[in-house]
């Protein structure tokens, strides 16, 4: 015959287990945030980290960049086929990014600005309909480029920037009334030789100047209305006309730094050798 309160006692356990199983359930199934909660969480946390990196906030904004990323992160592991997560993902590793390099932490800035290459990489693979990840992979690639600058890996830089340039004059080809992608390959290009002249390597800087000022008078051809091809092609001829004074090259740095002056000259003097 049984012993009744061993029985009674495995009846309390069970019960109380099941209870506890219960509560769990609850918890978590029941009571977990749907994804479109999560996504806003996700969303408020990202635009609160921006304010607060402009507001030069920078703890703050690494506290909510990373739960940004955790938030994004897991939904874009859960939901591979929707394109938006990784988008957000790659946004909020940006400003990690971005804070953290503001915080002098230079090696994990790199690491979190080459995570974002990555993501907006296998979205743009994933998506390739959607010019906007290729996009966003182009400036990506500027971003690990500065990293690397700002850490001295000039060769690497130069080619993250040359690579940027390219995936956006491919867009600018895709989509040649599309004025941004003709500004960000002519910037991209830009940004390269910046990198050349910082590298020590003057002749190449010098010919990447020339096609970065290239890039910017066709655009101002294609675009007229646009006033920020004029505004950085100047801030170009400028940085270009820096370099060759340094050469040395005074006069071409003048006539660089100057056109429109050494134009109106050329043409005064042709008209007073007629008039001779």
């Amino acid at each position: 015959m049984g012993n009744p309160d061993l029985s009674m006692k495995f009846k309390l356990l069970l019960g109380t287990g099941c209870v506890c199983l219960l509560a769990v359930i609850i918890i978590f199934g029941f009571h977990r945030p749907s994804a479109k909660q999560r996504t806003a969480e996700g969303l408020a946390l990202l635009e609160k980290s921006q304010h607060e990196f402009s507001a030069s906030q920078y703890q703050a904004a690494e506290q909510s960049s990373r739960q940004a990323v955790k938030i994004f992160r897991g939904l874009a592991r859960e939901y591979p086929q929707h394109r938006y997560y990784p988008q957000h993902l790659g946004h909020s590793l940006w400003v990690l990014s971005d804070t953290l390099s503001a915080t002098g932490k230079k090696d994990e800035a790199e690491r979190v600005a080459g995570e974002a290459l990555q993501v907006f990489e296998k979205a743009a693979g994933q998506f390739p309909r959607v010019p906007f990840l290729r996009q966003e992979q182009a400036f990506s690639l500027r971003k690990i480029g500065e990293r690397m600058e700002s850490a001295g890996k000039l060769d690497g830089a130069e080619q993250r920037a040359q690579l940027s340039a390219g995936l956006y004059a491919g867009l600018k080809q895709e989509f040649p009334t599309n004025a941004f992608y003709a500004l960000e390959e002519a910037y991209s290009a830009w940004m390269a030789a910046g990198i050349l002249e910082h590298a020590g390597r003057p002749d190449e800087a010098e010919e990447q100047y020339r096609q970065a000022m290239s890039l910017h008078e066709t655009a101002i051809r294609n675009f007229p209305n646009d006033p920020e091809f004029k505004n950085r092609l100047q801030a170009i001829r400028d940085h270009f006309a820096d370099l060759l004074q340094a050469q040395g090259k005074t006069a071409e740095a003048e006539a660089i730094r100057n056109p429109t002056v050494n134009a109106s000259d050329s043409n005064q003097g042709g008209s007073k050798q007629v008039l001779q």
